[in-house]
């Protein structure tokens, strides 16, 4: 019982490994034949040879028990591996820059018979898409109260109350979350027709979402209220505003790291500041250094009319 424990613990693991080079590695194949790339010949039969010599090792393995069957499934196994990872690399440099990861996971969805298919090829474009879809309801929905209009939605979150600063802040929420989740399935969207999506960084896209819906009402929170009073600019709206702060949550924390310098720099120049306090010091071991520097060229002009 000692001695079986490990045969079925390797033998687990082993499946395990080779499930998953054939998933890959069968994927990857299909992406290259289907896409137009040019799969060598002798990749495509040491394949099927790989695969009809499993078939019959398992035909043989159910017919015959014993512990030299056991052991010949073990060398078929630990051959087959190495052509395996031999077919893998040679597959991975073809298809390149597409990964084998995505590449798997994108045959996988598509033989999943899932109702929501439709909305994108991975998980994460079909979950942004419905938050999307929810941000549109939420809009529509909140733009049909009188108290959305555009002096509400224009006013500051201090200059309003009640149920009409409510509404307004959710439509101006909704447009942030619009913009937020436009920049994410265009970008996610463009990594998934690659092949070079990774679903390692899907964590990165909520966060995205969340920056973008912050950013957003910063941003409309910034512009004055006489600023959209009238002109151009009340037609343009906080609406706008926060669907483009929405979209490049960057670009405001640009905006804000830029005012934070500026005021740095402001608070620097007060007497008194540690950056004043060093620019003096600076000033005075500079003075003090040009005047060692005149008394010595002096000395040196004294002893050369006294030789």
């Amino acid at each position: 019982m000692k001695e079986k424990y490990p045969n079925d613990f390797y033998q687990r693991h082993q499946l395990d490994l080779l499930c998953h080079l054939l998933i890959e590695i069968k994927s990857m194949m299909i992406w290259a034949l289907t896409n137009g790339f040019d799969v060598p010949e002798n990749i495509v039969m040491k394949y099927c040879d790989v695969l009809y010599g499993m078939h019959q090792k398992n035909i043989k393995s159910k017919d015959t028990h014993n512990q030299k069957t056991s052991q010949d499934n073990f060398n078929c196994y630990k051959e087959n591996i190495g052509n395996l990872v031999h077919i893998h690399g040679v597959l991975k440099q073809i298809i390149r820059p597409a990964k084998p990861r995505t590449v798997a996971l994108i045959y996988r969805e598509q033989r999943r018979r899932s109702l929501f298919i439709f909305l994108g090829p991975v998980p994460l474009i079909r979950q942004l898409v419905l938050i999307a879809v929810f941000f549109l309801c939420m809009l529509y929905s909140l733009g049909q109260f009188s108290e959305v209009n555009v002096i509400n939605v224009n006013l500051s979150i201090l200059h309003s109350e009640g149920s009409a600063q409510l509404k307004s802040q959710g439509f101006l929420l909704a447009c942030a979350g619009l913009g937020s989740i436009f920049s994410g399935l265009f970008q996610a969207m463009e990594y998934v027709t690659k092949g070079t999506y990774d679903p390692k960084y899907n964590a990165s896209y909520w966060v995205r979402v969340i920056l973008g819906l912050m950013s957003g009402l910063i941003l409309v929170e910034m512009i004055p209220d006489s600023y959209l009073a009238d002109g151009p600019m009340q037609e343009f709206g906080k609406p706008t505003i926060a669907l483009l702060g929405g979209f490049s949550a960057t670009v405001v924390h640009k905006l804000l790291q830029k005012i934070v310098d500026i005021m740095g720099r402001a608070i620097d120049q007060i007497p008194g500041g540690k950056n004043h306090d060093s620019t003096e010091s600076f000033n005075v071991r500079q003075k003090n250094y040009h005047s060692h520097d005149m008394i010595s060229l002096q000395e040196k002009k004294v002893n050369i009319v006294k030789e």
